[in-house]
């Protein structure tokens, strides 16, 4: 949420599987915005578990969280979209904020269950943004 990075220091901050977790997003995403030089991209990767495994990793984190904290997550916990997430990020003073699927990224973790790999089942999506 506050990577230890001085203002205006970097071209670009990736994460991925971190916004949902995060209790207090808008001071991440301007902590964010912060850190990253004009024209920086910030890059938010989201991965949810839709198939048969999606039972079992829900049962596990949902043991993991209070119902306090579960109602203190962004709206994106255990949900394929990082829409609910614009705001905060145009909030925060980034423009050209999108949002679109990975279907690469989906279609690559299909083409690993077709090799006899566990079924992964998960929708990707990334939200991007631009400090102007």
């Amino acid at each position: 949420m506050a990577p230890p990075l001085e203002p205006a220091s970097v071209d670009a901050l990736a994460n991925r599987n971190v916004l949902w977790t995060l209790l207090d997003p808008e001071r991440a995403f301007r902590n964010w915005f912060t850190a990253l030089r004009p024209g920086g991209r910030l890059i938010v990767v989201h991965g949810v578990n839709t198939g048969s495994t999606a039972v079992e990793t829900s049962a596990a984190h949902d043991a993991a969280y209070t119902n306090e904290i579960r109602e203190r997550l962004i709206g994106i916990y255990r949900q394929p979209t990082l829409e609910p997430a614009v705001p905060l990020a145009r909030g925060a003073g980034f423009v050209d904020v999108r949002v679109q699927p990975l279907r690469s990224v989906e279609e690559f973790e299909r083409e690993l269950e077709k090799e006899g790999g566990q079924p992964i089942g998960k929708v990707w999506v990334v939200l991007t943004a631009v400090r102007p």
